[in-house]
């Protein structure tokens, strides 16, 4: 429950500093009334072209999803399916979130300049990092 709610809403998380609380509990029953709301999500299947299958039936999965990436339509399937995630960034700079999250002054950016820019969190006071994808 906590990943769901970690990518999708951050605000419906209660944090270490709200004493007196069970979680998963709580967390479960707003998963149940996620699931009441939108529905059961399934796995999507997709039917692909034999001849796609068969290109990429003996290849390793990198090269796999490098030649689905290649085709627009399945881009647009796949990204069509996936949950909104909201990254750390966009949590920090949105003025309505519920929680304060008390100590982010100790999180910086640290950015890898280059052809991919990645991106990571580190928190000064207990040296962990964070993705930025939280």
């Amino acid at each position: 429950y906590v990943n769901y709610f970690n990518y999708t809403n951050p605000d419906e998380l209660c944090f270490s500093w709200v004493p007196g609380k069970n979680t998963k509990k709580i967390l479960a029953l707003k998963f149940e009334q996620e699931v009441y709301k939108k529905g059961l999500q399934y796995l999507q299947v997709l039917h692909l072209p034999n001849e796609l299958i068969n290109k990429c039936f003996s290849k390793t999965y990198m090269e796999v999803m490098q030649t689905l990436c290649e085709n627009a339509e399945l881009v647009l399937l796949f990204s069509a399916c996936k949950p909104k995630r909201v990254t750390v960034r966009d949590y920090l700079n949105n003025s309505s979130r519920k929680h304060p999250l008390i100590g982010m002054q100790h999180v910086i950016e640290c950015v890898c300049v280059g052809a991919g820019e990645m991106r990571h969190y580190l928190c000064t006071l207990c040296c962990l990092t964070i993705a930025n994808r939280m």
